[in-house]
């Protein structure tokens, strides 16, 4: 057996998880309240955030109205009484995410005391949604299909659960869904399961057979497994290495693969000091093509990638027809967005892959404010960014390319090797 992450494996944590960047450092929450004063402490943090996220938010209710959303915190204030600590937590996260911007909301993977999650990492491939890891004693689940959670089949499971999120296009949508899932806490409020502690699915195996089984959280530190044969060589993507951002050199392709999956600089590697090693590499010849993979990456510092696409620009041994290739899906966000719509506009970039989980008109520039007694950190956007007329859903790719199930157990990444497929010579 060995542990392994799906192609977008440093999107794991995106989005829901705090995705959104460039917002400043997370300070520690605490939401389990004194039983003594909780009922006016959450009350008093309801109306804390139905007073501040309007109040800063660039324009809150350009999707739903100041009376939806006051309507909607009076109900939650109300129900407080009757709710457990954690249902409040995701009561809030529903009122922020009813502002319909997907930088907005508050993000369940910053939240102290943890959420809890049951042993599953699920993808959605082009036929489904497929389990990809487990708890090392459920390792037969591995490659099944998810047919139902709580009885309730997959999709419409999936539309449930992502009510605490916003998302503004399908991309988005299938990128959280998955992973919200497996929250326990979220499963149980969206009234998926009784109670947090165990959840039954139903899965369908590659022969077709559908069977139950029965799922309790993980505890603090366990590790999902998942299984790959044998000695064979991860693809790119899916390769754990020292940092998020690196390339590699791929001689038989005569192409520099450059992955990038925060807009950030790392401990011990700025994106600077690396751009200049790529573009070194470039330079030293041989390379005629490069791959920018977008595919992980959640935003950040949009500033921090101008020398090397600068560079780009001005090397012809790679800034020709054929020669920019970039990787998209649907956790490409944010930052990460607009790069991909830069080195289109200014390298002409062949995008390839999937829709972005990032709308081309869009709210961002996120900050944040915490709550006064549960100190819970909530995401809000102060700019507009307008990067084409109309109000196109997602960025498409110039060539599309969805996985399979099928590609991700044997090991393919369709998305690269369509990429450094274009452009080679003839007999090449």
């Amino acid at each position: 057996m060995l542990a392994v992450s799906f192609i977008a494996a440093a999107a794991a944590a995106a989005c829901w998880f705090g995705r959104p960047g460039g917002a400043g450092p997370v300070l520690p929450s605490n939401w389990a309240l004194d039983p003594a004063t909780r009922i006016n402490d959450w009350q008093e943090d309801i109306d804390a955030l139905t007073t501040e996220l309007p109040r800063r938010h660039k324009n809150a209710f350009f999707k739903c109205s100041r009376g939806e959303f006051e309507a909607a915190a009076a109900r939650l204030r109300g129900a407080v009484p009757d709710l457990g600590d954690h249902e409040v937590v995701v009561g809030l996260m529903k009122l922020a995410a009813m502002i319909g911007d997907a930088h907005t909301g508050i993000s369940a993977g910053e939240l102290t005391p943890a959420f809890h999650s049951f042993p599953l990492r699920l993808y959605v491939f082009a036929d489904g949604p497929v389990i990809v890891a487990a708890r090392g004693s459920q390792i037969d689940l591995v490659g099944c299909s998810l047919v139902s959670f709580g009885g309730v089949p997959a999709e419409e499971a999936f539309r449930r659960v992502t009510a605490g999120a916003a998302y503004e296009n399908e991309a988005t949508f299938t990128d959280l869904a998955p992973r919200l899932l497996c929250i326990a806490e979220l499963a149980q409020t969206a009234g998926l399961i009784p109670t947090t502690e165990r959840a039954t699915i139903v899965v369908r195996d590659a022969q077709g057979h559908e069977r139950a089984a029965e799922l309790t959280p993980l505890a603090a530190g366990e590790k999902l497994t998942a299984t790959a044969p044998a000695g064979a060589s991860l693809p790119l993507a899916r390769q754990a290495r020292p940092h998020k951002n690196w390339f590699q050199v791929l001689p038989e392709d005569r192409a520099l693969y450059f992955r990038y999956d925060t807009c950030a600089d790392e401990p011990g590697q700025t994106v600077a000091q690396l751009s200049g090693e790529a573009l070194a590499a470039i330079d030293s010849g041989g390379v005629e093509r490069v791959v920018v993979d977008l595919r992980g990456n959640g935003g950040g510092n949009s500033g921090l990638l101008a020398r090397f696409v600068d560079g780009l620009r001005r090397r012809p041994a790679v800034n020709h027809p054929g020669g920019m290739l970039v990787l998209i899906g649907r956790s490409t966000f944010s930052s990460a967005h607009m790069h991909a719509v830069d080195m289109k506009a200014t390298l002409g970039a062949t995008l390839i892959g999937e829709p972005t989980g990032q709308k081309p008109n869009a709210y961002g520039e996120v900050r944040r404010f915490v709550l006064p007694h549960s100190r819970i950190s909530v995401r809000y956007s102060t700019r507009f960014w307008r990067t084409e007329p109309g109000d196109r859903p997602s960025l498409e790719p110039d060539i599309a390319v969805a996985a399979t199930s099928a590609d991700y157990f044997s090991l393919r990444d369709p998305a690269l090797e369509a990429a450094l497929a274009q452009g080679r010579g003839p007999g090449a």
